[in-house]
C-alpha cells in the first residue's frame, strides 16, 4: 500500500528580490523554465528524436500594490529606451526567490520582458502583473551549471522592509488640457493602463537567446469619464479634422492622487463609446493613446510615474 513523508510536500509563499528592490505577490510566484526543441524527423520512420537548440526561464507575479519610487524604477524602466536597444544591458542582474522553507533559487541574468498594467482607481491595488525573463549567463556555456539558474540552502531573510502603508489605494483626479470639461474630470470606476511591449530575441547559434531588443511600446489609458456631454467626447475625437491629420495633441493625460503622479505623454483620444440606457452613463469607455516625440534626435519619454509631478 502507498504511503508518504508529508514533510516532503513543499508549500509556502516566497519573496522576490531584483535590482535592490523586494517583492511580495497578491498570490502565487511561479517560476517556468522552457526548453525550446527542433524535430529530427525522418521519412522511414517519422519523428525519431527532438534535439534543444533554446532555453530560458520566467517568473511571474502579482506584485502586492506597493508604490515606492525604488519599485516603480525597476517596473516601468523603458520609457525612453530607443528601438534596438538592450533590455539586458551590459552586465547580467540577478533575480532571487526566497522561499520561508529555506531554499534560494538565482536567475543570474534577468529583466523585465512584461510590465504591469496600472489600476488607478479607489478599490484596486495599483499594479498588475509582471514578467521578468532569464536568459544565458553571461560568458557562459549553456550547458554549464549556474548559466540559467542556481538552487541553494539558505534561511529566508525575514520581511522587515515590508510596509502595509506603501500599499497605495486612492481616489484620482485626471485632467487632459486646459480646457473644460478635460482639464479635470472624474471617472466612473477607475483607470486601466496597458504597457504594450514588443521585443526581439537575439539568438546565437549553440547559445540560444542571449538577449533582447525593444521593438516597440504603446501606452494607453482607459477610463469611463464622468462629466463631459456627447459632444465634447466627439469633438475630442477629432472626426471633424482632416484626412492624414495625427490624432496626437500637445496634451498630457494626467491621472494624480497624493503620493502618486501618472502621465501620458501627447495624449490623443482614439476610442469612445456613447450609449442610450435605463441604467448606463452616457459616456462609456474611452481610451488615450500617448505619442512618441524626438528631440534633437533623442526619442522623448512616453510617460511619466513618479510619487509626485516631475520638477
Amino acid at each position: 500500500m502507498p504511503s508518504i513523508d508529508r514533510t516532503t510536500i513543499i508549500t509556502g509563499p516566497a519573496l522576490v528580490t531584483f535590482g535592490g528592490q523586494s517583492f511580495w505577490s497578491k498570490g502565487d510566484v511561479t517560476l517556468k523554465p522552457t526548453v525550446d526543441k527542433f524535430a529530427v524527423s525522418t521519412s522511414a520512420f517519422g519523428e525519431v528524436d527532438g534535439r534543444i537548440n533554446d532555453k530560458r526561464i520566467e517568473v511571474s507575479f502579482e506584485p502586492e500594490g506597493r508604490y515606492t519610487a525604488g519599485l516603480l524604477a525597476i517596473l516601468f524602466p523603458y520609457a525612453a529606451t530607443s528601438i534596438g536597444a538592450s533590455i539586458y544591458g551590459a552586465s547580467d542582474r540577478a533575480l532571487v526567490i526566497h522561499s520561508r522553507a529555506g531554499t534560494k533559487i538565482t536567475v543570474p541574468n534577468a529583466s523585465l520582458t512584461k510590465l504591469p498594467n496600472l489600476r488607478f482607481g479607489v478599490a484596486q491595488t495599483i499594479t498588475g502583473s509582471v514578467t521578468f525573463t532569464g536568459l544565458l549567463k553571461k560568458s557562459t556555456a549553456p550547458e554549464a551549471a549556474g548559466a540559467y539558474w542556481v538552487v541553494a540552502s539558505e534561511s529566508y531573510p525575514g520581511d522587515t522592509s515590508f510596509a502595509t502603508s506603501d500599499i497605495l489605494t486612492k481616489a484620482y483626479t485626471s485632467a487632459w488640457g486646459g480646457s473644460a470639461p478635460w482639464s479635470s474630470f472624474l471617472t466612473e470606476g477607475g483607470w486601466d493602463v496597458q504597457f504594450d511591449l514588443s521585443l526581439a530575441p537575439q539568438k546565437v547559434d549553440g547559445l540560444g537567446t542571449v538577449d533582447m531588443t525593444l521593438q516597440e511600446l504603446k501606452v494607453t489609458a482607459t477610463a469611463i469619464p464622468v462629466g463631459p456631454t456627447e459632444a465634447q467626447v466627439l469633438t475630442a475625437m477629432q472626426q471633424e479634422q482632416a484626412m492624414g491629420t495625427s490624432y496626437a495633441t500637445a496634451n498630457d493625460l494626467v491621472i494624480s492622487a497624493t503620493g502618486v503622479y501618472f502621465s501620458l505623454a501627447n495624449a490623443g483620444l482614439t476610442e469612445a463609446d456613447l450609449g442610450w440606457g435605463s441604467q448606463r452613463k452616457r459616456i462609456g469607455p474611452c481610451k488615450w493613446m500617448a505619442t512618441r516625440t524626438v528631440t534633437s534626435g533623442v526619442p522623448d519619454p512616453l510617460y511619466f510615474i513618479g510619487t509626485a509631478a516631475p520638477e
